[in-house]
């Protein structure tokens, strides 16, 4: 089950505005806010209509893999060396759960069945 064409709209947009906002507060950090959005997105296609809990293990698991890179990124743009690995991955977890939540705020998620 594919995700509808409207969703992939909605992720074009959204993973190319989500950098240049998160960095006009804090650079350094859109593309890692980019990163969760598409894994939200990744997760919902592969997944489809499974429960949230699968799908948001999915999302921590495409994380996981794109966390060193997206460390290399930030600590190149900041000129700061990350020094707390469990605040990161805390702060990635808090951001891909507030992401869900956005996007099931206004059902742009399908519901589990």
């Amino acid at each position: 089950m594919g995700l509808p064409s409207w969703m992939k709209r909605l992720l074009g947009v959204t993973a190319a505005l989500a950098p240049i906002a998160v960095n006009a507060f804090a650079p350094g950090l859109g593309p890692l806010v980019s990163a969760v959005i598409n894994a939200v997105f990744l997760a919902e296609e592969k997944l489809g209509a499974k429960k949230g809990a699968e799908k948001f293990a999915a999302v921590l698991d495409y994380l996981t893999v794109a966390a060193p890179g997206l460390v290399r990124s930030i600590e190149q743009s900041t000129g700061k060396e990350m020094v707390d690995q469990e605040l990161f991955d805390a702060g990635l977890t808090g951001i891909a759960e507030g992401i869900v939540k956005l996007l099931n705020a206004f059902r742009l998620l399908p519901k589990a069945t």
